[in-house]
């Protein structure tokens, strides 16, 4: 349940133009100088950045899925490092040939 203020504290938040300028004003607006924003705009119209703005997905996919990826052998591993001295688990998961350590 809302508390009995909150209709007031909510008006009050959204008349306070500071407010209002930090919600709607985008960050690097407000974390960068006219210098550094005419900079970044120089960038993204060269070829560099409108190349550098195409390829951004597909990098941020990569990097996703490697972390999806290294998440799944961590959790294989730290599973076998508890469950691995256990006889059940040496019958289940047999070693693979020339494998290190188990791995």
């Amino acid at each position: 349940m809302l508390p009995a203020s909150f209709p007031d504290d909510a008006l009050k938040r959204l008349s306070d133009e500071g407010n209002l300028l930090r919600v709607w004003t985008p960050a690097y607006a407000n974390n960068l100088t006219d210098t550094q924003i005419h900079g970044l705009i120089q960038f993204y119209t060269s070829a560099a950045g409108t190349h550098y703005a195409a390829v951004l997905p597909g990098i941020q996919a990569e990097s996703l899925d490697a972390g999806a990826q290294l998440g799944r052998d961590v959790a294989r591993r730290a599973v076998r490092e508890v469950y691995g001295p256990l006889p059940q688990w040496r019958l289940l998961h047999p070693p693979a040939a020339g494998a290190a350590s188990g791995e």
